[in-house]
């Protein structure tokens, strides 16, 4: 109770029980009849502190309510309000320049797609699925429509079988994705068991050697400049 009001009821109560506590102390205490009075006006005090406090929270509920109910009140008026006494803007200027805008807008997609331009087919689930089906595993399809993944392993087997000396040419590690390729590729060969007399990188200049020559035709040449080099041997192009 310290710190908020107190009713009269509470203030004599309270010096009731001030009286006989020091009536009980002064007599020496202990379990008397003075005992007994003082504990019996504690007890009564407390029970209407408790009885205040009940009817304090039962106010405080009620207000809130009350409360909640004219603020419901208050926004349906207010909406009906704004829809009697709403007006519309006299501003000539107020969206001339955004409608501008948009009329341009789609008067410029309207020529790229009806007119100069045809929509393009969209594609399907089924298709972006075998697309990606296709590059899983580093298996897509090169210019000849051969999974590179099993042309590798086949020169890689005929390699070990026979002994033979392989020749890993790298065409192109200019991209991220090419250099984690011939890392794996290298890897590869470790676990193989080809050691390193028994195979040779050729380095070819893709920036020099790519102008306007097909994958087929470095091939070609590639053959063709080390044929000497080649006798007995396994040539892996990648």
């Amino acid at each position: 109770m310290k710190g908020k009001p107190i009713s009269e009821d509470i203030k004599k109560l309270i010096q009731i029980s001030k009286k006989a506590h020091w009536k009980w102390k002064n007599e020496g205490g202990g379990r008397t009849l003075l005992y007994i009075d003082c504990k019996e006006a504690k007890r009564n005090l407390r029970k209407a502190q408790r009885q205040l406090e009940a009817e304090n929270r039962n106010n405080i509920y009620f207000e809130i309510m009350d409360i909640t109910n004219r603020i419901k009140t208050f926004s349906i008026d207010l909406y009906v309000g704004r829809e009697v006494t709403h007006k519309a803007s006299k501003n000539e200027l107020f969206n001339k320049d955004y409608k501008e805008l948009v009329e341009r807008d789609l008067d410029a997609l309207r020529k790229l797609y009806d007119v100069d331009k045809p929509i393009e087919k969209f594609t399907n689930v089924r298709e972006i699925y075998n697309i990606i089906s296709t590059m899983s595993n580093g298996k897509a399809p090169d210019e000849l429509s051969l999974m590179a993944e099993h042309l590798k392993n086949e020169v890689l087997a005929e390699a070990i079988d026979g002994n033979y000396p392989l020749h890993a040419v790298f065409i192109d590690a200019s991209k991220a994705f090419d250099v984690v390729w011939h890392a794996s590729l290298l890897r590869k060969l470790h676990c193989a068991g080809i050691k390193d007399n028994d195979w040779k990188i050729l380095d070819i200049g893709i920036k020099n050697l790519l102008k306007g020559l097909s994958g087929m035709e470095i091939i070609r040449n590639f053959l063709r400049k080390n044929k000497a080099t080649r006798r007995n041997s396994v040539t892996l192009i990648v």
